[in-house]
C-alpha cells in the first residue's frame, strides 16, 4: 500500500443533456510505501496505475514484532492510520532543524516533544518569548551554567521590554566563552541544543530593521 496525503479537492459542475454531473478532483502529495522492517516509508517511483483504488484513512498498521527505530523519536503517526513518523534525533541535534507551519499547527508541541528525548542525553535550552512552556507546560526555567553541564531540559524566558537579539548574543558569547570553547579545547565537548522559539524574534531579517537600529549585530563590532 502507497500513502498519499491529499492536498486540495474540488467539485466540477458539468451540465450534460438530461441532467448535470458533479465531479470531485484532488490532489494529493506521496508520502511512500512504509518498511515494517526499518520502520520508515520510502519513495514509490512511479505513478498510480490508472483504475487503481483509493481508500480513505485505511487502518494500516506496522507489523506487531516490529522494533522501534533507535536513537530516533516517534513524533506523531500519519493521520488516519497508526504508522509512526519518525525523527532522526542525532541529525536533529547535529546540525540544523526548522519546524515550519501555520498557527495551531503543532509547532510548539512537535518542539517540545523533541526537547524532551532530547534531555535524556545532553542538555537542552528553549529560547522562548511568549511563556507558553513555563506558563502553559510547566518546563523548568534556566536559571545558571550548571544546567548546561549536565542532561536536561530548561527555559531561557526574555523579561519585557528587552532586546531578543541582543540578549541571545550574549547568552551565546557567554556559552561559547565560558563552556563551549575549553571543552572543545580539551577534545571532550558535552552535547548541547538550543531550540529558539519563534526564531525570527530572537534572529531579524535586516531588510525588516535599519542599519545600527536595536537588536541589529554590526559585523564590524562583533567580530563574526
Amino acid at each position: 500500500m502507497i500513502v498519499y496525503q491529499l492536498t486540495s479537492g474540488t467539485i466540477e459542475h458539468t451540465d450534460v443533456k438530461g441532467g448535470s454531473h458533479l465531479f470531485v478532483r484532488a490532489s494529493a502529495t506521496q508520502i511512500g510505501r512504509f518498511l515494517d522492517a526499518q520502520q520508515t516509508f520510502r519513495r514509490h517511483l512511479w505513478v498510480p496505475s490508472p483504475g487503481a483504488p483509493v481508500l480513505m484513512g485505511a487502518p494500516t498498521s506496522p507489523a506487531a514484532n516490529a522494533a522501534p527505530r533507535r536513537r530516533s523519536g516517534n513524533a506523531r503517526n500519519v493521520i488516519g492510520t497508526s504508522l509512526p513518523i519518525y525523527i532522526d534525533l542525532s541529525a536533529a541535534s547535529e546540525g540544523h532543524l526548522a519546524i515550519l507551519g501555520m498557527t495551531k499547527m503543532g509547532k510548539t508541541t512537535l518542539a517540545a516533544r523533541l526537547a524532551n528525548r532530547l534531555a535524556a542525553t545532553r542538555a537542552v535550552v528553549i529560547l522562548d518569548l511568549t511563556g507558553e512552556y513555563v506558563g502553559k507546560r510547566g518546563l523548568p526555567k534556566y536559571v545558571g551554567h550548571e544546567q548546561l553541564e549536565a542532561p536536561g531540559l530548561s527555559v531561557w524566558e526574555i523579561l519585557p521590554g528587552e532586546l531578543p537579539a541582543d540578549k541571545l548574543l550574549k547568552f551565546m558569547r557567554r556559552i561559547l566563552a565560558e563552556l563551549a570553547t575549553p571543552e572543545y579545547q580539551k577534545g571532550d565537548p558535552f552535547p548541547r541544543t538550543l531550540i529558539i522559539d519563534e526564531a525570527h524574534q530572537f534572529i531579524p531579517e535586516p531588510a525588516g530593521i535599519g542599519f545600527n537600529a536595536p537588536g541589529v549585530m554590526n559585523h564590524t563590532k562583533s567580530g563574526y
